[in-house]
């Protein structure tokens, strides 16, 4: 059995906790946290580390298995998570339309915002074609599982090259289509994505010899003083310019990913993953426990966000800048609350439907 990085569950764990802070400000309108995302306006953002952790971890699992010959157990392991990602963000979709529905919101997209409208809702949220609530990134994790068998097979079979090739000519050309208008899941190009995702099973694949490469990374002061600058000067310009013009935009798209914004999370990747090891140390036992636990139940996690953003979002508060950062700190509290005494000391969810 694969044993567990801590360093990178409380990496996922810190991805969570950024994208949930991220979902709630959309309701809570300007406070002290808003400025962990940048207004809206960062090159750079959670989900991509959760879609890269994803791919890494598989790389890092499955291959050993389908090394072993367990071709059709790894197939029937990786689509069976892929079905129950599919049935499992498919109905929470479904179940958010018709709470909001329920509220009297009807604010949903084509028009669908009656009761009679729901089996379309239920027709199309099965059919990748609609998308409401904010766990809608399970359905890109469906796809991408997959896909994911047939990765591990060409780099079992020595092909990786082909793979990362034809990985790469897949998103060059995606990024012809910048409006996202061919297999988009929740606002995400799924042929652009699926570049971080290969990247992650790959590097998970050969942990052992880019290891060697990412220690030597982290134990270089010039590079750790390069990589923080880096870090530094594109928050405080994506603060100031954003995407306000069209180099920037095509640069660090989110949708169809730019290059810019693959380049850039690396760059971060290694930064929060040094800095959380050497905070860990300082900011004691029950705050590591804290993002390990979160990382670890990263998909239960992802999930209880999405009902703690969606009762905000009911709620249609209008807060000023006092009251929305004690009402954000209120919440993060309710959801590190759920995450310890629920989760701490269960069998994740995430080992039976994901990982």
């Amino acid at each position: 059995m694969t044993k567990r990085n801590l360093n990178i569950d409380m990496l996922k764990g810190l991805y969570v906790l950024l994208m949930y802070i991220d979902h709630m400000s959309k309701y809570l309108g300007n406070n002290a946290f808003y400025y962990l995302n940048g207004f809206g306006t960062l090159w750079i953002s959670a989900a991509e580390g959760f879609i890269f952790i994803a791919g890494y971890l598989i790389g890092a699992i499955y291959l050993k298995k389908l090394k072993k010959g367990n071709y059709i157990n790894v197939f029937k392991a990786l689509w069976k998570k892929g079905l129950n990602l599919y049935v499992l963000s498919s109905f929470l979709i479904v179940l958010f339309a018709f709470w909001a529905m329920a509220i009297g919101d009807y604010y949903h997209i084509e028009g669908l915002s009656r009761f009679r409208d729901l089996p379309m809702i239920i027709m199309k949220a099965f059919s990748f074609r609609y998308f409401y609530g904010w766990a809608t990134i399970l359905s890109l994790y469906s796809i991408f599982m997959i896909i994911a068998p047939f990765i591990l097979l060409l780099i079992k079979k020595k092909l990786t090259w082909l793979a990362l090739l034809l990985s790469s000519l897949i998103w060059s050309l995606s990024r012809l289509d910048m409006q996202c208008n061919v297999l988009c899941v929740a606002n995400l190009s799924v042929p652009s994505w699926q570049l971080l995702f290969i990247l992650g099973i790959t590097i998970g694949s050969y942990r052992n010899k880019f290891k060697k490469l990412f220690l030597s990374i982290l134990k270089s002061k010039k590079i750790n003083i390069i990589f923080t600058l880096v870090v530094l000067i594109s928050l405080v310009l994506s603060f100031n310019f954003g995407y306000s013009n069209s180099v920037l935009k095509y640069m660090f798209d989110k949708r169809t990913l730019g290059l810019g914004r693959v380049l850039l999370f690396f760059v971060y990747f290694v930064v929060y993953y040094e800095n959380l090891k050497k905070l860990s140390k300082r900011i004691g036992t029950y705050f590591s426990k804290l993002f390990i636990t979160l990382g670890q139940n990263s998909l239960m996690a992802y999930i209880i966000q999405a009902f703690i953003v969606f009762g905000v979002k009911s709620l249609n508060l209008e807060l000023g800048y006092i009251e929305s950062t004690i009402v954000t700190l209120i919440c993060i509290s309710i959801f590190f609350t759920v995450v310890m005494f629920y989760l701490q000391g269960k069998v994740s969810i995430k080992e039976r439907f994901f990982f």
